[in-house]
């Protein structure tokens, strides 16, 4: 049972806050992926109204992608020192903007500054404070609770890419643009005044804390510096598999929808590939996170990675 401590310092029971830690970063993972994702939905109307090609007008979710991979590690840094609840919003504002700018937009240097770096900034609140937030808040459960939030991202990638294709259809990319960079500001940033950096703020001690039966392995992680880190071969290979992990997986995001559409699908039925992927990945994050608590880190990496290539492989014969 959850507790929180008094004012005497006395252990109570009552309802645990990590919960609502869990809640909120669903709906932030939902809306900062689920809207991102969204890009390929709108890379043809863009190319086709200024006559940019398709290589040119995707280099910007290029740009977004390699730029969030390094903003990560600002951000993930700031949390330590000031907390999610303030990074996120500030990283929530950026992206609402960059969207908001994105319904302005008429020259493809614009296209690369909202999209390539107003919405990178906005993304990279994501995944770094807010997993981490989480382990903070829970030993026990921890990849359940992880794997639960992580699902928001295929929560989004269901529904954002059909709302996104249905405005298009209706009131064309620019007011598209307008009206999810509206929801998106308002709705992040009010999510993330919920975000507590650790149960200490709340008076409340981590789920799972005290339980002796309970592996000292699945709750504390051995500490080391970023310097120690980088001198180690199992850093650069999870590197590489993460970089490998994203290259496919962002390519075909980007450009699923259009192939899609050229190959004769209407635009609002190739939307639905992409919310069958974030269907299934909903299923698939929450039972690698829960796997992980069982077999740990390691396997459950490996499983995933596996599936991955063979949907890879599979999707070349498709």
């Amino acid at each position: 049972m959850p507790q929180r401590q008094t004012e005497t310092g006395e252990e109570k029971p009552g309802f645990f806050y990590g919960y609502i830690i869990v809640a909120a970063a669903f709906l932030i993972f939902a809306l900062l992926d689920g809207t991102n994702y969204s890009f390929g939905v709108f890379l043809k109307p863009l190319s086709d109204e200024f006559g940019w090609s398709r290589a040119a007008t995707a280099g910007a979710f290029s740009v977004n992608t390699a730029l969030c991979g390094l903003l990560y590690i600002v951000t993930g840094r700031l949390n330590d020192r000031f907390g999610p609840r303030v990074v996120v919003t500030v990283c929530g504002l950026f992206f609402g903007l960059g969207f908001l700018l994105m319904s302005r937009v008429n020259a493809l240097w614009q296209l690369y500054l909202f999209y390539g770096i107003f919405t990178a900034m906005g993304m990279s609140g994501g995944f770094s404070p807010l997993p981490s937030t989480i382990a903070r808040w829970f030993l026990k459960r921890r990849g359940l609770m992880t794997g639960i939030a992580v699902s928001g991202i295929g929560m989004g990638t269901v529904i954002a890419p059909k709302i996104s294709s249905q405005l298009i259809a209706s009131y064309k990319w620019q007011t598209s643009y307008l009206v999810i960079g509206i929801i998106v500001l308002v709705l992040i940033t009010v999510s993330a005044q919920f975000l507590r950096r650790d149960p200490a703020q709340k008076g409340q001690s981590p789920y799972g804390a005290g339980e002796a039966s309970i592996e000292k392995t699945n709750l504390e992680p051995e500490g080391v510096s970023l310097a120690q880190a980088v001198r180690t071969a199992r850093f650069w290979m999870l590197g590489a598999s993460f970089f490998c992990f994203g290259f496919s997986l962002i390519a075909i995001i980007t450009h699923i929808i259009p192939h899609a559409t050229d190959l004769g699908m209407p635009p609002l039925a190739a939307a639905n590939i992409m919310a069958i992927i974030g269907g299934v990945s909903i299923a698939g994050r929450i039972g690698i996170g829960a796997a992980s608590d069982k077999i740990g880190n390691r396997l459950s990496l490996i499983l995933g990675f596996i599936l991955l290539s063979a949907a890879l492989f599979w999707l070349l014969i498709a």
